[in-house]
């Protein structure tokens, strides 16, 4: 079975949610946003909580500003800017590179994200992904990258997607057969927000639109992996409380 392939799995109740959340998550002090090391991949077999977890980790947010780049071109009739205009402003915020994961289905695949079934997918379906121009470039970076690319183990096994604050830690995987997708949500939309000023300036985008355009084509993206991989998951909020409780939303 493929990494990013939809398996039969056992869908949680929000009571077996609630279970899992409690045994699962902690506070922490979150790692930096623009540090590449700080990023994981909201696939469910990671076991690194400590991370902030986002589509594709550091490299899903050059697929998205990729997305919002080409559109942006589109619209205004412009040439697409060549993948090194992005590539320049997007490594040198997260500190000088970028990070991915695959998995030990593709552990021989040259192409470092091929376990990803945020990036690998975007990859496959350019046009649903809104990349089609940049896919042949962001694969041949991709073979040639000696970016750090985490292995994570199995086949998908979610049976939840959780949307978390950034002072939650939360593993995908706890090693009881019944994984989750985690999200630190709000944490994402911020640094795709950061990302769209220097990359924006980087193009010569109108400074004003082009962040929203990051924005919405990140979504775009993260909402076909949902589609492809998580649909009929149950969605579910989390917050903390005032007495540092970590809950599920109302």
């Amino acid at each position: 079975m493929e990494s990013h392939a939809r398996p039969e799995r056992r869908i949680l109740t929000r009571e077996e949610a609630a279970g899992k959340l409690a045994r699962t998550a902690r506070l922490m002090t979150p790692p930096p946003r623009n540090w590449h090391g700080g990023w994981r991949c909201i696939d469910g077999r990671e076991r690194r909580g400590h991370l902030l977890a986002a589509p594709g980790g550091a490299l899903g947010f050059l697929f998205a500003v990729a997305a919002a780049a080409e559109q942006w071109a589109r619209a205004t009739g412009r040439r697409v800017p060549a993948l090194a205009d992005l590539l320049g402003p997007v490594e040198a915020y997260f500190g000088g590179g970028l990070s991915t994961h695959t998995d030990d289905h593709h552990a021989d695949d040259p192409l470092r994200c091929a376990g990803c079934g945020h990036c690998a997918g975007a990859l496959k379906e350019p046009e649903r992904y809104g990349i089609a121009r940049y896919a042949p470039d962001l694969r041949d970076y991709l073979l040639r990258a000696t970016m750090p690319s985490n292995v994570l183990e199995g086949p998908h096994r979610e049976g939840a997607v959780f949307d978390v604050p950034e002072a939650v830690a939360m593993p995908g995987s706890e090693g009881d057969g019944v994984d989750a997708f985690i999200l630190h949500g709000r944490a994402w939309k911020q640094t795709l927000g950061d990302l769209a000023l220097p990359v924006g300036m980087a193009i010569d985008a109108d400074p004003q639109a082009f962040p929203g355009l990051v924005l919405e084509l990140g979504a775009r993206q993260l909402g076909v992996t949902d589609k492809r991989l998580a649909d009929g998951l149950p969605h579910l909020s989390v917050e903390v409380g005032e007495n540092g409780s970590i809950r599920l939303s109302a």
